[in-house]
């Protein structure tokens, strides 16, 4: 389904990463009440945690580099969840 998705332009792709255009971005938004928005927003901020909490321990094992770029593609997810 979400490559159906990105061949109709409706999500983004790239460097293993999706996205919504902005547009529907704040289209969903507004259908969300506060409650429902705030519950999004919260998932988001555990799980981008959870996702750094499981490769910072591999920042010194021998996987390092494979953790170092996991770390660098989450990054913008980190940004998003922080603000």
């Amino acid at each position: 389904m979400l490559s159906r998705l990105v061949e109709q332009s409706l999500v983004q792709a790239g460097n293993d990463r999706f996205w919504l255009l902005e547009t529907l971005r704040a289209f969903a938004r507004e259908q969300l009440d506060d409650h429902e928005h705030a519950s999004l927003v919260r998932r988001h901020a555990h799980d981008s945690a959870d996702r750094l909490s499981a490769d910072a321990a591999a920042l010194w094992a021998p996987e390092e580099a494979l953790a170092v770029a996991r770390l660098d593609a989450l990054t913008p997810d980190l940004h998003a969840a922080w603000q």
